[in-house]
């Protein structure tokens, strides 16, 4: 009785009642939506409407806007954001080791005596095959600067750049890693000067795309009145504008280093392009945060404050880290910090703990190792890209067929990428504690972003990620995929080159023998030419020589009627 009430006084929506004409409904027709009425011809926008007006905003708006912008970006009042120093990176590896004894071999003819410990380290790790340890070289200063007795000075060093510490690690028993940074002079690289400049948005012309027959030529006509159409503007934010100069300060200083770098200590990243060779930076604050998860802020000029591989330090507080996996083909990895939350973390005077040079130096201490594991996952991602086009452009249809320079590519990759590629891959995996950041530094950096965006909740767990964990996962992904692509090509490009070889052959033989025919051809033909030459020269001879005729006349002798006494 109970369900039975409950039943009766349940209510039903409305919107699960049937009509009660439902059952007595016809089946209707699909009917079509009317056409809606075009626009006449002269009621369209005109090709120079299009390219001389403004679809985004008036003008009063655009200055609102830019307004707006410069004060977002404007660095708060007595605050500053100076370049405290930047890593270059260099990787060795089984074919290019010999490089850098080769450099080291120069640094000790400089300085003379004993070998150094970095040539005996480097010599111990690749003759034993072992990997994990680091060794520093002395600092590297210019004429005028104060050096350890066995340190360098070198009058090439470029100007503006204090001193130069560099560490030499073993990541694997194959792959060596050089990690050296560059410490500024105290008065240069100053960040503050283009952020407290005002900008105005630029934009760029109006491209007008026509659909139709003879799009490309109406959407030149400047009356022309087109009814499809799409139009595509580039504009340059004012954040985008300040990053530009500051990015132009950062290739000031780090152009000429990466010149001095790879004419000191060449290496397999000297063999690409200067704008993609990996790098670190350290940029640091007088008083605020320079990173913060609410949005762009006036730091994002400089590369701080970026949403995606935003990380923070625990132990210690005070160091942030920021991935910027989209300004070039290489990632760079950006440090940052206020500078007397780092100068309590570093060792050193208390009148210089804030200072460029205690700071960096105490950077470099604790985060070589770390620079230079990341080193290796910027060589496997290397390796990918010129695998990736290696793969890509084996197929395509060439021009030319030249067997024998193609042969030298494939031989070159081989004895060169393919050899330190499959070397490389397998050694990361078996050797993942050794590539351990924890063993070297106790900092530990957590994740201080969502990679969705500022306007996605945290994922689960996003709080307790690890940077040199994310780090070791990558270089363990990414060596499985370069082992597995890296057989699959070899192995498709050998088969492929042996079937171009043999085509070449097959193609050479026919040559010869087309050759040989040809060359018998004219041989016959020339000993012809020469016989019927011959004969002719006989045929005229006979014709030439003078014929000589004798007559012989006969007399009949006189009767002897008288004689001669």
């Amino acid at each position: 009785m109970h369900d039975d009430q409950a039943n009766k006084d349940a209510t039903v929506p409305e919107s699960v009642i049937p009509p009660a004409s439902l059952g007595n409904e016809k089946p209707t027709r699909n009917i079509r939506p009317k056409k809606t009425s075009r626009k006449k011809w002269r009621h369209r926008t005109s090709i120079h409407q299009l390219k001389s007006g403004d679809p985004y905003a008036t003008p009063a708006r655009r200055t609102e806007i830019d307004a707006e912008m410069n004060n977002r970006f404007m660095p708060p009042p007595d605050e500053s954001l100076h370049l405290a120093s930047f890593t270059l990176i260099e990787a060795y590896t089984p074919t290019t080791v010999y490089r850098l004894s080769e450099s080291l071999n120069k640094l000790q003819n400089r300085l003379g005596g004993a070998p150094t410990p970095a040539i005996e380290h480097l010599e111990r790790s690749r003759n034993l095959g072992l990997a994990g340890g680091w060794v520093n070289i002395d600092l590297i200063r210019r004429p005028g600067k104060w050096v350890h007795p066995s340190g360098y000075i070198d009058p090439t060093l470029p100007e503006g750049i204090s001193a130069a510490t560099t560490t030499i690690v073993t990541a694997t028993p194959s792959l060596t890693i050089l990690v050296c940074t560059f410490i500024l002079e105290e008065e240069e690289g100053n960040l503050t000067k283009p952020l407290l400049e005002t900008h105005q948005t630029e934009y760029g012309k109006v491209n007008v795309f026509v659909e139709g027959a003879l799009g490309s030529l109406r959407s030149k006509i400047p009356w022309a009145r087109p009814r499809r159409f799409s139009t595509t503007r580039n504009t340059k934010m004012v954040w985008q504008l300040k990053k530009e100069e500051t990015d132009a300060i950062f290739e000031r200083y780090e152009a000429p280093c990466s010149e001095w770098f790879e004419s000191r200590f060449p290496g397999r990243f000297s063999e690409e392009l200067l704008e993609s060779r990996p790098k670190a930076r350290l940029i640091v604050t007088r008083k605020e945060k320079p990173i913060s998860t609410g949005g762009l802020t006036w730091t994002t000029a400089a590369g701080i404050n970026s949403h995606w591989d935003l990380w923070a330090s625990t132990s210690p507080e005070g160091w942030t880290a920021n991935v910027d996996r989209f300004r070039n083909q290489n990632s760079v990895l950006t440090f940052s910090g206020v500078r007397a939350v780092l100068g309590e973390l570093t060792s050193g005077p208390d009148d210089e703990r804030e200072s460029k040079w205690t700071i960096s130096q105490g950077f470099h201490e604790e985060f070589a190792q770390l620079i230079s594991i990341w080193g290796v996952s910027q060589l496997l991602d290397v390796y990918m890209r010129h695998l990736s086009h290696l793969r890509d452009t084996v197929a395509a249809r060439k021009q030319r067929f030249r067997p024998v320079a193609q042969a030298r590519k494939l031989d070159n990759y081989i004895m060169r990428d393919g050899i330190d590629l499959s070397m490389i891959a397998e050694e990361v995996k078996t050797h993942s504690d050794a590539l351990s950041v924890h063993r070297y530094t106790s900092t530990r950096f957590i994740r201080a972003d969502d990679s969705r965006g500022p306007n996605h909740p945290p994922s689960p767990g996003a709080a307790s990620q690890d940077l040199s964990s994310s780090i070791l996962s990558a270089i363990s992904d990414r060596a499985d995929q370069l082992v597995t692509s890296s057989r699959a090509a070899t192995t498709g490009i050998t088969a492929s080159a042996e079937l171009r070889q043999s085509i070449s052959n097959a193609r050479l033989q026919r040559s010869t023998l087309t050759i040989t025919l040809v060359a018998l051809a004219v041989a016959v033909a020339s000993l012809y030419v020469a016989w019927v030459t011959l004969k002719q020269a006989e045929s005229d001879k006979k014709k030439s020589d003078p014929v000589i005729t004798v007559t012989i006349q006969t007399t009949p002798s006189a009767s002897p009627t008288s004689a001669t006494p």
